[in-house]
């Protein structure tokens, strides 16, 4: 049996168990760091890591060459 007919029948989610990266964006909205691996069971899994990583600067997710998601920076009050 292949993976595709093993999983066929399966619910997943798009993005895989395994790393995916994480690019943060200065205000020119250019990459101001390195990428990041984080390790991620699904897009639900990727994105609740990224948004404990979203420190005052855009971030975005990508699963090999999707884009998984892009988080802006906070603005306003910290919720209470």
């Amino acid at each position: 049996m292949t993976a595709p007919e093993r999983f066929a029948d399966s619910q997943f989610l798009s993005c895989t168990a395994g790393a995916v990266h994480t690019y943060v964006f200065g205000p020119d909205n250019h990459i101001i760091q390195p990428p990041k691996l984080i390790e991620a069971f699904g897009d639900e899994q990727a994105i609740e890591t990224a948004r404990r990583m979203v420190d005052g600067q855009a971030l975005e997710v990508w699963d090999q060459q999707r884009l998984v998601i892009r988080l802006e920076p906070r603005t306003g009050p910290e919720p209470i």
